[in-house]
């Protein structure tokens, strides 16, 4: 009778152990097929190969968030999973954040190459005012760029130049791309700064020259 009893128990507390482990870290069959199905997505939606860096669960969505990124660009990663491709297609955004800043480098590399300026940009997500038609599962960036947000930052080496001339040439910069970007977005973000400089909103903000440019701004 005790042993039957004890059995009982065990089987009770194994149960309770591993429904406590699904709800909390999920189980490894789940995790298979999420991961199976978020790599399939991104290779149907642009025919190349992704490989899955890292995950994790998160048992308050529940879903598993993966650490992903294009086999042949070991440079890019982002997180993604299931419950994400609902939201955003994450590698669409950076793609399109990427023909950005290629092609502003492009149209400041002439002028402004003496600066040994850093481009960077990105999606802002989900992002958009009245009468806007954004579009965060658009795969190529040709046309993404045309429907979402993005912010970019023109980073410039410390001591290049001074804080005063770059506020003098700051305007000048952004003039440029305005007039010479052969397309339009809803709204394009432009801050130009020094690389220790921090931009708003960052911890331990150091402004200065870190001043922000709308381009194409939508009426709000």
């Amino acid at each position: 009778m005790k042993k039957t009893f004890l059995l009982i128990t065990l089987a009770i507390i194994l149960s309770g152990s591993l429904l406590l482990m699904n709800i909390f870290m999920g189980n490894p069959i789940s995790k298979m097929k999420a991961q199976r199905e978020t790599i399939e997505y991104y290779e149907n939606a642009y025919k190349e190969k992704f490989i899955v860096y890292n995950s994790e669960y998160n048992p308050l969505i529940p879903a598993y968030i993966f650490g992903l990124g294009p086999v042949n660009n070991k440079n890019i990663k982002f997180d993604t999973g299931l419950f994400c491709q609902g939201i955003s297609d994450e590698y669409g955004g950076i793609l399109a954040a990427l023909k950005i800043s290629e092609d502003i480098g492009s149209i400041l590399q002439k002028e402004y190459g003496y600066l040994k300026y850093e481009i960077s940009a990105e999606e802002d997500p989900l992002a958009s005012y009245a009468g806007e038609s954004p579009d965060y599962f658009q795969t190529n960036p040709k046309l993404r760029v045309l429907k979402n947000h993005y912010n970019v930052v023109i980073s410039l080496p410390d001591g290049i130049i001074s804080e005063t001339e770059l506020r003098e040439i700051a305007p000048g910069i952004v003039k440029k791309i305005e007039m010479t970007l052969p397309y339009k977005t809803p709204n394009l973000r432009v801050y130009i700064k020094f690389k220790s400089q921090k931009l708003q909103g960052e911890s331990d903000t150091k402004v200065g020259g870190a001043k922000f440019f709308e381009l194409f701004p939508t009426t709000k």
